[in-house]
């Protein structure tokens, strides 16, 4: 029904709405999203320059996206065209993409139309900054005086070696501490303060293993660390690789950040106080920041604590 073709024209906005796209897709195994292909139409094909086909309820649906790369509104002659486009191939829906925005009469057409109108651009771009810029609070947080505090039965002093100590009902303590910090999955109750961190994994019964082959039962788990909270002040035009979907007829946006931009911090930054917070919006965007956790065994603390019986 359609092959890809190739085009140079518009190429690197093209490729952005591709880009932006593929993002929204929310199943991936029912939506695909492809660059430059030709659909055949009742005069011969015509070039869609982003098709997403969604499967649903035994359906095949079509969406057909034209992208403008001019430095001027677009015009509504643009519209007419792609609104003939859209009959010829039978698109379901047609979305009308611009990195300049749009004349007052297109948008009223694109209304009476049915044709959604968006705005699209990246930090790549030399004028993004005067297109569109939104504000982002950084929140970063560091891991620190991490303790692993086990009770034992003095029955076992004999066999065990708190130093010793790999695993934990099975898990290897030191990459299981790594891999949940990865995710975000440790919850902080307060700033600066030892807090104590609860891990389901960690459900008694417990047993610890040593380096000796003894696996010892544990009466008693607690797992504390201080979690310190840095927070910045940036924006959208100053990540990298950061792109925006203006949803002109629907009245949204969505941004896109790009994790590793973020993570590097390679860009311009204010640093603020806690008590900066209360003073800025409350529907400012914040990301949270999870410097690696560079760490050994060796980082860690292992407090061992006996219980005569």
């Amino acid at each position: 029904m359609y092959d890809a073709v190739k085009k140079k024209t518009g190429k690197n906005f093209e490729k952005l709405a591709e880009s932006i796209f593929k993002k929204l897709v929310k199943n991936p195994e029912f939506e695909k999203v492809e660059h430059n292909v030709l659909i055949e139409g009742p005069d011969g094909k015509r070039q869609i320059d982003v098709l997403v086909k969604s499967e649903t309820v035994g359906q095949t649906l079509f969406t057909a996206i034209e992208c403008k790369d001019y430095n001027r509104k677009l015009s509504v002659s643009v519209l007419d065209a792609f609104h003939s486009k859209l009959r010829d191939i039978n698109a379901n829906k047609g979305i009308l993409i611009s990195r300049n925005g749009f004349s007052s009469q297109v948008i009223s057409k694109a209304k009476r139309k049915g044709i959604t109108l968006c705005t699209a651009d990246e930090t790549e771009n030399e004028n993004w900054e005067s297109i569109i810029d939104l504000p982002i609070i950084l929140e970063e947080l560091h891991l620190l005086d991490f303790n692993i505090n086990i009770k034992y039965s003095s029955l076992f002093e004999s066999k065990i070696n708190i130093d010793s100590i790999l695993q934990i009902n099975g898990l290897e303590v030191v990459e299981f501490i790594k891999n949940k910090w990865k995710n975000d999955q440790f919850e902080s109750a307060h700033d600066e303060e030892s807090n104590s961190f609860i891990f389901p994994e960690f459900n008694e019964p417990l047993t610890s293993k040593t380096n000796n082959g003894y696996e010892v039962p544990i009466l008693s788990l607690t797992i504390t660390a201080k979690i310190k909270k840095d927070f910045y002040l940036t924006s959208t035009s100053k990540v990298k690789n950061t792109q925006i979907l203006n949803n002109i007829s629907e009245g949204k946006k969505n941004v896109f950040i790009d994790v590793k931009s973020i993570k590097d911090k390679k860009f311009p930054v204010q640093k603020i106080s806690k008590s900066d917070l209360v003073n800025l919006p409350d529907n400012w965007p914040a990301i949270r920041i999870l410097p690696h956790l560079n760490v050994t065994k060796e980082n860690f603390r292992f407090n061992e604590t006996k219980e005569n019986d």
